[in-house]
Order: structure tokens, then C-alpha cells, then sequence
């Protein structure tokens, strides 16, 4: 089989959704795919992550919000040309536009790949330079050879705002179930390590410090599930989730949850710590496309209360709770049936990740992509 070159882009290598895709990705094809990594920014918290194959992954240090400088975008040229790819595939908007940009100087002429993570449900809860760049990205869209999403969603509204049709592809995101699984051990270590009793509930959300993600209503919901469940304690992960973040901090004073819920920022044991716990809760009020906790967590047979949005529902099934955004009510509504049903709970763990593995197998996807990779340069 002739070698095939992937030239990726990304915007950068913190922890996130996009982000994790791409590693598992990158590990995972054959060697028959050879494959370069150019990172926008510079150096993230998953930079260590790559470590199961040898790697070429080069940095360009622009800062977040700013235009790069002729020197770096004459790097970038430099550093495509060298590789002569196959295919340049873009990672998220504004790497989408890197990708098409770098795509003009090359004299091979690549296919151009781009891949969208969100949905788009309203323009406006985006910053000016987003939503600056999420319009450019329509107007030149049809440069792209295919456009990858991983939510059905997505797909329509970028659509209804002017991306081609024609070259939208569906990927969803896959997840390793040898990696994410139920582990009791890990539950009892988790427990001892931060003093939560064998008999206490305990939920985890995962999610960076970010309004989209919506912890207010997280903590709100957390005040109204207490008032049931005495013993209730939250595992709560992600980058700006500590005590250091004065924002977060101050809220759960006000609510009075310093006791309930557990700031641990970002950590590299995220499967065990969903593992471990009863319920993982997403309050995500926009902006989502394929939340990967959720198939995290349902790969673990940890059952979800989500909330509608993006590709939850989809993902979720009949294995957890969906209700709408911004509403603490309805989560504890949901989390307490939960809570109270021992039986249900473990019922809905086992059919999760019978789920997972019929549908969201990481296996699945790497084979979506390489097929994708494949008919894009037939």
C-alpha cells in the first residue's frame, strides 16, 4: 500500500475534545498513513500525551487573539513544503483557515481536509474575532475537499450560514474501551484519597473553566441535590476548575458547597476518576458538538445527566437523563431519580457501554478517517 501524508493543524494542544480526537487518531492509523502535527500555539497540557509513536509535531507560538507575524506564517509555508503532503487537514476554525491558507503556496496541490467540532446554535455568545472567523470560513469553504463533523447538528447549521453541503462528511468521536472501563478498584482509591465515604453519591463533571460549559448552574444544581442527599459529593475537573479560579471559588462559598464539591483542575486520571463515580453530569448551555465526557463516562458504565445539546442526545440514548440548559431544577430531578434507584443505575451502566461499543468504538473511527483519507486523494 503507497504511503499517504496528513499534514494536521491545530489550533493548540490544550486538554479538550478536538484535541484528545486528534491523539487517538495519530496513534492509532497505520503506519501505511505518515503524519505531521503543526500546532498553532505553543506547548500544551497534551504535549506529553504524545508519546505511543514517533511523532514530527512543530510549534509556531502565535499568542491567542493576535495575528501572526510574516516570519511565522513564512515557517508555516516552510514547514508544509518540507513535508509535501497528501492532505493538509485543519483542526477547528481558525487552524481550518491556516490550512486553506497554506494550501494557496504549495505546488503539489494537497486536498484540503477541514474538521468542525461545535454547533452553532447562536453567533452572538461568541467573541468578535470568532465570529470574524467563523464567516470567512464560510466564504472559502468550498475550497475544502470534505468538511468533518462530529455532530449531525453541526452539519445543518453551518449549512443554513453558507458551508457547502456537498463536502460535509459525519464522523462521530471514538473512545479506547480498554482505556475508559468500570475499574472498582480505582473507585476505592479514588474514595480513601479524598476522603469520600463508600457510601457517599458521588458525581463528576468534567469540563475546562468556560461560560459555555455553565459551572453556575452546576453548583446550583449541587445546592438542590444536597438537600436530598446529605452526603453528596461532586468530583469536579478541568482546566480553571480550582481553588485558585477567585470566580469559582466565591460561588461555592455563596452556595455553601465548599464541603460537596472536590476542585481538582486538570488531571491525567480522568478515567479513573468517572470510574469511580455514580453519575457524570454535562451543564453545557451551547456550543457543543460530540461531548467526549459523555461517551468517557458511558464507556466507564457510568450513566450521564446531560444536557440537550449538540450530539448528547444521540450519544446518551436511553443510557442517562437529558434536560435543558440552564436549568437546576430539572437536573435535580433527574440526578435524584438516579441517585435513589441503585438498580436502575447499574442497569443503565451496562447497557452504556454496550452502546459505546456498538457505535462510538474507538476502532470505528480510525477506520472512518482512513477510508475518508483514502477516497479524498482517489
Amino acid at each position: 500500500m503507497p504511503k499517504l501524508a496528513v499534514l494536521h493543524i491545530i489550533t493548540g494542544l490544550d486538554t479538550g475534545g478536538a484535541e484528545w480526537s486528534l491523539l487517538r487518531l495519530l496513534n492509532e492509523l497505520p503506519p501505511s498513513v505518515s503524519c505531521k502535527v503543526i500546532v498553532l500555539a505553543g506547548r500544551g497540557a497534551l504535549s506529553d500525551s504524545v508519546n505511543s509513536r514517533e511523532l514530527d509535531i512543530q510549534y509556531l507560538h502565535i499568542k491567542r487573539a493576535s495575528l501572526p507575524s510574516l516570519r511565522t506564517l513564512i515557517r508555516l509555508i516552510k514547514i508544509s513544503r518540507e513535508f509535501e503532503p497528501d492532505i493538509i487537514q485543519g483542526w477547528m476554525y481558525h487552524a481550518n483557515i491556516a490550512a486553506w491558507f497554506v494550501r494557496i503556496f504549495l505546488t503539489n496541490k494537497p486536498k484540503l481536509v477541514w474538521n468542525i467540532r461545535q454547533t452553532l446554535s447562536d453567533l452572538a455568545v461568541y467573541n468578535l474575532g470568532t465570529r470574524f472567523i467563523i464567516r470567512v470560513s464560510s466564504m472559502v469553504a468550498t475550497a475544502a475537499d470534505s468538511i468533518i463533523y462530529n455532530s449531525r447538528q453541526s452539519v445543518l447549521q453551518h449549512v443554513e450560514i453558507g458551508y457547502p453541503s456537498g463536502s460535509a462528511r459525519l464522523i462521530f468521536n471514538g473512545f479506547d474501551l480498554d482505556y475508559f472501563k468500570p475499574k472498582k478498584a480505582s473507585s476505592r482509591k479514588i474514595r480513601k484519597n479524598f476522603g469520600i465515604a463508600s457510601d457517599s453519591p458521588l458525581i463528576i463533571h468534567v469540563a475546562r473553566y468556560h461560560p459555555m460549559k455553565d459551572h453556575v448552574t452546576l453548583l446550583r444544581a449541587l445546592k438542590l441535590i444536597r438537600s436530598r442527599f446529605h452526603n453528596i459529593r461532586a468530583i469536579l475537573v478541568g482546566s480553571g476548575v480550582s481553588t485558585e479560579n477567585a470566580e469559582l471559588y466565591e460561588l461555592c462559598c455563596n452556595l455553601d458547597l465548599l464541603d460537596v464539591a472536590v476542585l481538582l483542575g486538570e488531571r491525567h486520571d480522568v478515567s479513573d476518576l468517572i470510574a469511580a463515580s455514580d453519575l457524570a453530569l454535562t451543564t453545557s448551555a451551547w456550543g457543543e458538538g460530540f461531548p467526549n465526557v459523555i461517551g468517557e463516562a458511558l464507556s466507564c458504565g457510568v450513566p450521564c445527566v446531560a444536557t440537550d445539546v449538540g450530539e448528547s442526545r444521540f450519544i446518551i440514548g436511553n443510557c442517562g437523563r437529558l434536560v435543558q440548559p440552564g436549568n437546576p431544577e430539572a437536573f435535580y430531578i433527574a440526578v435524584s431519580e438516579l441517585l435513589s434507584d441503585e438498580k436502575l443505575r447499574s442497569s443503565l451502566g451496562e447497557m452504556a457501554r454496550e452502546r459505546m461499543r456498538e457505535n462510538f468504538s474507538l476502532d470505528r473511527m480510525v477506520s472512518s478517517y482512513f477510508d475518508l483519507y483514502q477516497e479524498t486523494v482517489a
